[in-house]
């Protein structure tokens, strides 16, 4: 116990010092580098914590903590049943914790778990669709066809429509739009590929766009931010892999573990203090690896920042470093963080009570702000349309709903 107390000690007094050194080698190093990594599809498991957004910032971070903290205290050790009370306990019932071991499988991978592939079954919301590569989503073809735009969405619970029945959700409304008003005008069709998982970290989302995504060819990567990703508990999953002996697979993600003095025997309260001062380094390294790729693969990188259906205020006050470095980095963005905005009932927006998810209508809003900020702007409409469907639908706006 002393022992702990005297590390965590010397880690906040050269915190500072720590994080300005990472912030020169991300500087020095530009783009993280990949390091392979055999991907090994182990026992179905559940991430349900991490799709939870409670009643503010830091009681869903105490309730992820203790998630993280449940698991890291078993560790390997545990036996099946143990495993499964465990997970159990943190379920609001048999019946949810039942479906949602069915519908994630658990990897001894960087990515560390993702939806299982052709699955149609009862979920918050109505029923959970994933198509053959695992994504919550319609049929896809691995080759993009001719006359299409694709856009590869990921992101978490929200950008995935967690709780809102298929077709619903802020990205569907996106695509069918965006597909009625092309078809209007005779032009070419679009895709939108949700490759969102439940309570993914920016983390997880770089490795989904630049493994998974990027064989899918699509001309625009759409990084839906939420509040998980920027909060002070951005880094469970690098403290899950850490924990679990799994390789960190990038650079920059290795020398952050290590200037950080993570390590195997840390718990929760240790990794996450230690993580913490580390979050906009880590959001910078990560835009700046997408922003590259994207370069290299003749594509488009645009940033969404999605809220949680909170307090406009609150929510923009937490995504303000994260706006000045998009704006920095020179990479273009899609504000939806004032889509709720002048509504006088939050809870008519939310899944339910203690739940920060936006439901049916929420989404409804996230889709319409999108759209009209999309539409607005001749960076964005180029970025996302391309450059000659973005001049040909300047008027894109006004079109029907």
């Amino acid at each position: 116990m002393v022992a702990g107390r005297l590390v965590r000690s010397h880690f906040w007094a050269n915190a500072v010092c720590i994080q300005a050194a990472l912030v020169l080698l991300l500087a020095a190093s530009q783009l993280p580098a990949i390091l392979p990594s055999n991907a090994a599809a182990a026992a179905a498991s559940v991430l349900h914590t991490l799709s939870r957004r409670g009643l503010n910032e830091e009681d869903r971070a105490r309730t992820t903590a203790g998630y993280y903290e449940g698991l890291m205290n078993e560790g390997a050790t545990m036996t099946g049943n143990r495993i499964t009370a465990l997970l159990a306990a943190r379920a609001d019932n048999w019946h949810e914790f039942e479906v949602l071991t069915r519908v994630n499988r658990r990897r001894r991978d960087f990515l560390y778990y993702d939806f299982k592939p052709n699955l149609e079954v009862p979920y918050p919301g109505g029923r959970l669709l994933t198509n053959d590569f695992g994504m919550a989503d319609q049929p896809y073809t691995l080759n993009k066809p001719a006359q299409v735009r694709r856009l590869a969405l990921v992101g978490d619970s929200i950008a995935r429509g967690f709780g809102v029945p298929t077709g619903y959700g802020f990205e569907p409304l996106l695509e069918d739009r965006l597909n009625r008003t092309a078809h209007d005008n005779g032009r070419r069709t679009f895709e939108i590929l949700n490759f969102a998982v439940e309570g993914y970290r920016i983390t997880q989302m770089l490795d989904v766009a630049l493994d998974r995504a990027s064989a899918f060819d699509p001309d625009v990567y759409l990084l839906a931010l939420t509040d998980l990703s920027i909060s002070r508990t951005w880094g469970d999953h690098l403290a899950q892999l850490v924990h679990d002996g799994i390789d960190l697979k990038y650079e920059f993600l290795t020398a952050l573990a290590r200037h950080a003095q993570l390590d195997t025997a840390d718990d929760r309260t240790t990794f996450t203090a230690k993580l913490a001062p580390y979050c906009s380094p880590a959001v910078r390294a990560v835009l700046l690896a997408l922003q590259s790729h994207a370069q290299q693969h003749a594509a488009a990188l645009v940033v969404l920042l999605v809220p949680t259906a909170d307090d406009t205020q609150l929510v923009a006050a937490r995504f303000a470093d994260t706006v000045h470095l998009l704006q920095d980095l020179d990479i273009p963005f899609v504000d939806l963080l004032d889509s709720f905005a002048g509504t006088t009932d939050l809870a008519a927006l939310r899944l339910g009570p203690g739940n920060f998810h936006p439901n049916r209508a929420g989404h409804r809003l996230l889709f319409e702000n999108l759209h009209r900020k999309l539409m607005a702007s001749a960076r964005l409409r180029a970025a996302v349309l391309g450059p000659d469907e973005a001049t040909q639908s300047a008027g894109i706006a006004s079109a029907r709903p």
